[in-house]
């Protein structure tokens, strides 16, 4: 199948930089509080939909309300005003149980590659007890927030879309990390 060609905003035909134009007007119609960045964002609900916008339509207004219920808007002009990770709610008490090592590679193409490696070490039962449910909540939006937004801005910065992967390293990391009381302490 190959790599995908690179998107960037210059070499959108006419009717893509319609329909980017009109995703824009959904998305602050619906209440997302677009920033200088979004609109990369916008071009991945367009490419996943294959430019049609009566579907991507749907998943924009449902994201809208989803980050207005859960707060995201405000969360990304956090980190785009500069907050650092380990400023994140809650964070001095979940860091000392979840010890990671967080790469973030550049590839020559300008994608950016995560990896995270748990180092052999995770204490299940110190990370269920150092944080709620709610604040686990949180802080996965901040790292998606996070992601989100340093994805995008790089995205402006190249002038192309730019893919993010992120690579878990599973050696110290087994099924008992995946457990019911892991997954249902993600639940929102």
């Amino acid at each position: 199948m190959g790599e995908p060609a690179p998107i960037s905003l210059d070499t959108l035909t006419e009717q893509q930089q319609e329909a980017l134009a009109s995703a824009r007007l959904i998305a602050k119609e619906a209440g997302w509080k677009l920033d200088e960045f979004s609109e990369w964002t916008l071009l991945r609900f367009l490419l996943k939909h294959r430019w049609k916008l009566s579907a991507a339509e749907k998943q924009i207004r449902s994201t809208a309300a989803w980050r207005a219920e859960v707060g995201a808007d405000a969360i990304r002009a956090s980190i785009a005003a500069g907050l650092q990770p380990r400023d994140w709610p809650a964070m001095d008490r979940i860091c000392p149980h979840v010890l990671l090592a967080f790469t973030n590679l550049p590839t020559d193409d300008g994608d950016r590659l995560t990896y995270v490696d748990a180092n052999d070490v995770f204490e299940v039962d110190a990370f269920l007890n150092c944080a709620t449910a709610a604040e686990i909540f949180v802080i996965n939006l901040y790292v998606l927030e996070h992601a989100s937004y340093h994805n995008d801005r790089r995205s402006a910065a190249t002038g192309r879309l730019c893919r993010w992967s992120t690579h878990f390293d599973a050696r110290g990391i087994g099924m008992r990390h995946i457990s019911v009381r892991v997954a249902w302490k993600f639940r929102p």
